[in-house]
């Protein structure tokens, strides 16, 4: 495994631990929460939640290591309806 491999995947691990972490403490303040009073314990939760989605989504690594996507073959698109078919 190369060096820049070994790195992308520690970050990815570290990424999504993060998020755990996150769920943990958005999870937490939802203890303290009071059912009717929305104040600094729900907001916290809720930011808690979203970068928690955000870091297990994979946002943050998508942004740190960009893949290029390969263009997509035309070979591939030949289907019955495909204009590129050869009539036989």
């Amino acid at each position: 495994m190369k060096t820049k491999e070994l790195f992308r995947e520690i970050f990815i691990l570290a990424v999504r631990l993060l998020g755990l972490v996150m769920i943990y403490r958005g999870a937490r303040e939802l203890t303290a929460f009071e059912p009717f009073r929305i104040g600094e314990d729900f907001m916290a939760a809720v930011i808690y939640f979203v970068a928690a989605f955000v870091l297990i989504r994979g946002t943050i690594v998508r942004w740190a290591y960009p893949e290029a996507v390969p263009p997509e073959s035309k070979a591939e698109d030949v289907g019955p309806a495909s204009p590129q078919k050869a009539d036989t």
